[in-house]
């Protein structure tokens, strides 16, 4: 059986880790939406100009599908400063940085998640959890948001909110891998619900890097359940990245967690 110990370094791997994984986050995710909400885009902030009422909800709406704007070179800067504090293990700085920049630049979900991140490590998940209901607010789009939402929510008990945000993080971007890891541990441990969690733990291996946990896991479910995972297709090799050199390594794997052992 799986230890709490082991489980939380699965799905809450190391704050430096999930801080990078925010900083970097692609916005593509939005992209689809940014063409398709342009044009409404542009009637609201003609109407705000103009100061007219107009439809507040249906402009909310179009600036959040829209996406966020660019990241100012100053905002950039100082959000550095604050992944420097974490790195360095200055969670108090970090923490004042983070709040600052975000109600300095309220049209950007980063700061709010890793503030998130910050509570959630301290085991302040009230706070972590106000935290990052905000950023899903300003960016709905936001898969890391609304993963580190459910983390908090599975941690406090609300399995259901936290199955839901996890759907949220996949709707957002189906590509990121980290939601189904985390919605096959919910679904498995905290919902009972074994075949369901086999499928998002194989959806996670198609999409990430081998992890020897998550595979001894699902080889757990498969016995357990009777169903059988067919292989992870191979990945295609790398490709070259500029000038013809290889591209940047991908990002260091969380730390390896305790192994399953077989369920009786």
């Amino acid at each position: 059986m799986w230890s709490r110990r082991s489980i939380e370094k699965l799905i809450g791997a190391s704050l430096l880790a999930a801080l990078t994984a925010c900083a970097g986050t692609p916005r593509h995710a939005a992209e689809p939406a940014r063409a398709a909400t342009a044009a409404a885009g542009a009637a609201c902030t003609a109407d705000e100009a103009a100061g007219k009422a107009g439809q507040p909800a249906a402009c909310q709406g179009a600036q959040a599908a829209a996406g966020p704007p660019p990241v100012p070179a100053a905002a950039q800067e100082e959000f550095d400063k604050a992944l420097a504090s974490a790195r360095a293990g200055n969670d108090a700085a970090a923490e004042a940085q983070l709040t600052a920049l975000a109600q300095q630049y309220p049209q950007f979900s980063t700061p709010l998640v890793d503030v998130g991140i910050l509570y959630r490590k301290s085991g302040n998940l009230d706070a972590a959890a106000h935290a990052l209901q905000q950023a899903v607010v300003r960016d709905p789009h936001s898969a890391p948001a609304w993963t580190e939402l459910g983390i908090v929510q599975r941690l406090g008990g609300k399995f259901q909110d936290a199955e839901q945000s996890y759907g949220h993080a996949i709707a957002a971007n189906p590509d990121y891998a980290p939601a189904y890891r985390d919605r096959g541990v919910l679904r498995d441990l905290y919902l009972d619900q074994p075949a369901a969690a086999l499928g998002d733990f194989a959806q996670y291996r198609r999409l990430a890097a081998d992890d020897k946990p998550v595979i001894m896991w699902m080889a757990e479910l498969e016995h357990r359940t009777g169903i059988k995972v067919p292989p992870a297709p191979p990945r295609p090799a790398a490709t070259a990245g500029v000038n013809g050199q290889p591209p940047p390594a991908a990002p260091a794997a969380a730390a390896p967690t305790t192994p399953p052992r077989a369920r009786n």
